[in-house]
């Protein structure tokens, strides 16, 4: 009779051991189940800070460029729009709208949940950013009226 219950007691051992271990994976397969979408939109944040940054380098490298080269000079770009971009607070030359030329050489791109990214050079410029978020091509033209300044899609 020992021995028969031995048997039972044993199987009935490994039948919980089974379950233990069936249960660890579900736990293991749960908790990648939730990391990943944190770490896909850590990693979709990271991408549209790049494109933000690149953008805003590019502009003002561009500014410096057309301003320096002077009378009759222009470029057309590329410049990223990340999707969580806000075009109400992004801006190209001063946020404030300063009447101060001296202080309009900044650009930035407004991201949602991170903030703004910055860039700043030389050359006095004004204009706006393409109102939604994609891929768009921007004029950045010298305007030599007083002061000369460079302009970002349009007259300004």
């Amino acid at each position: 009779m020992k021995k028969n219950g031995g048997k039972i007691h044993a199987r009935g051992q490994a039948n919980l051991e089974t379950m233990a271990i069936f249960a660890a994976v579900i736990i293991m397969v749960l908790v990648i189940a939730i990391a990943l979408p944190a770490q896909a939109s850590s990693g979709e944040m990271v991408r549209q800070q790049s494109a933000a940054k690149t953008s805003v380098t590019l502009l003002t490298t561009t500014a410096d460029e057309v301003y320096l080269a002077g009378e009759g000079s222009s470029r057309r770009i590329w410049v990223d729009m990340p999707a969580s971009f806000s075009y109400a607070d992004s801006f190209i030359g001063s946020h404030t709208g300063s009447e101060s030329w001296s202080q309009r050489k900044a650009v930035s791109i407004y991201l949602e949940g991170v903030g703004d990214v910055i860039s700043s050079g030389h050359a006095p410029l004004c204009g706006n950013w393409p109102a939604t978020s994609g891929r768009w091509q921007i004029n950045v033209v010298y305007n030599d009226s007083d002061p000369p300044h460079v302009m970002v899609n349009g007259n300004c």
